[in-house]
C-alpha cells in the first residue's frame, strides 16, 4: 500500500474522542482532523511502504521511549520511516516534517502529510 492510500483510508474513520483527549493533554495542544484520525487507527502499529504508523501508546510514551522532548519542541511523532526519521505534526506551526531523533534535526517540511508522503 502507497502512502497516499494509506491516507484515504485513515481519513474515512471515525475519531475515537478519547484517545483525542488524551493525546491532546498529553502534548499541550489542539489536534486537526489528521492526526485525530490517525492516532484513532493506530491501536497496533501500521506498515505501509517501508514506513509504520505508531501505535496509540508509542505516541503517548514517545518522549520516554525515543529520549526526544517531542512536547518542547512542539511536534506529535506518527511515522516511523526507519534511520531514525520519524514524520512528525508540528502542532505549532501546523505543518508536517521528517524528524531525525538521534540529530534532531527537522527536514522535508510540507503544509500537508499527503504533500510528504508522495
Amino acid at each position: 500500500m502507497k502512502g497516499i492510500d494509506i491516507v484515504g483510508i485513515i481519513m474515512k474513520c471515525s475519531i475515537d474522542q478519547h484517545k483525542k483527549k488524551i493525546i491532546e493533554q498529553k502534548y499541550c495542544c489542539e489536534l486537526p482532523e489528521i492526526v485525530s484520525k490517525i492516532i484513532t487507527v493506530a491501536e497496533e502499529p501500521i506498515f505501509f511502504n517501508s514506513n509504520r504508523i505508531l501505535s496509540f501508546d508509542e505516541i503517548c510514551e514517545a518522549e520516554e521511549e525515543f529520549n526526544v522532548s517531542f512536547i518542547e519542541k512542539q511536534m506529535i511523532p506518527l511515522i516511523d520511516c526507519s534511520d531514525n526519521d520519524f514524520i512528525v505534526y508540528h502542532f505549532d506551526s501546523k505543518k508536517w516534517s521528517k524528524f531525525n531523533i538521534v540529530d534532531e534535526c527537522v527536514f522535508k517540511e510540507k503544509e500537508s502529510l499527503y504533500e510528504l508522503l508522495k
